[in-house]
């Protein structure tokens, strides 16, 4: 597609998938032609696409992928991402997973890479998942990647005991959490947070009942601030907070309940980076 979304005829395709040498592999090439559309000439270009995946034992895998658009009629015209992913598993609990992009493009100098790291945790008695990705400001995703969100950390964790006492009282479970994401601009300037801290307990009927607090805020101005960086970024905080309960809802007839109160206001201004 192009930058406005139009279709581009495509001229010729190929695709090639298989295993060789104990790896996974794919292949894509498309060539386009030249068109007109409403939003601007697309010149005629060659899509490539190269992706190899091989297992480590029974729950591990590595992989490496190469994707390319090149202009059949300007040989400087092109986009070039080289990437390499990775899916790991230590202890029987806990899951590694990451990946790595890295671009060419004609023009651009340095800051041409995007990553994700996660890690997540399961046990019987804990839980706990982290996650981090950014992009740097110079990385030029190619026609074949998905539009990539804002940087980010991710946590989330808890812990699920079970007392006997509290069994014999018809509580099977607590369960003590946090859920809290972190949003930054590309220069590592905070846009928003949403921070859920929470309590729950599973009774032995198969109901629940939770209380939580959730404390949001956003900068008010983040479009601004990330496109021009010329005005200071004011946040809106948000303080809410949440009561919950819940039957089981195996049952033909169950009920739930939600109350919720919220305050907010609004934070003092943080300076920006000058244009």
């Amino acid at each position: 597609m192009s930058d406005g979304g139009e279709e581009i005829p495509i001229a010729a395709g190929a695709r090639l998938t298989g295993r060789a040498a104990g790896l996974s592999m794919g292949l894509l090439n498309v060539q386009t032609i030249d068109e007109d559309v409403t939003s601007g000439r697309v010149g005629p270009n060659n899509y490539t696409v190269l992706r190899a995946r091989r297992d480590l034992g029974r729950a591990n895998d590595v992989g490496a992928i190469f994707m390319t658009r090149q202009s059949t009629e300007n040989g400087g015209d092109y986009n070039r991402v080289y990437g390499a992913d990775w899916n790991m598993r230590f202890f029987g609990n806990l899951d590694w997973s990451s990946f790595v992009l890295a671009t060419s493009t004609p023009g651009n100098k340095g800051g041409q890479y995007a990553w994700r790291t996660s890690a997540n945790w399961r046990a019987t008695s804990s839980t706990a998942r982290a996650a981090s990705w950014r992009s740097a400001r110079a990385f030029k995703r190619p026609v074949v990647l998905p539009p990539h969100r804002q940087p980010k950390w991710f946590v989330d964790t808890g812990i699920r005991p079970r007392p006997e006492a509290l069994q014999r009282r018809g509580v099977r479970e607590m369960h003590p959490h946090i859920v809290w994401d972190y949003y930054t601009d590309l220069d590592g300037q905070m846009t928003g947070k949403r921070l859920h801290s929470g309590y729950t307990f599973f009774f032995n009927d198969g109901g629940y009942s939770e209380f939580s607090v959730n404390p949001s805020s956003s900068c008010l101005r983040a479009r601004s601030c990330l496109r021009r960086r010329r005005a200071a970024c004011r946040g809106l905080q948000l303080v809410p907070w949440q009561l919950r309960f819940n039957t089981d809802p195996s049952r033909a007839l169950s009920l739930s309940s939600t109350f919720i109160g919220a305050g907010c206001g609004v934070e003092p201004r943080r300076p920006s980076t000058p244009a």
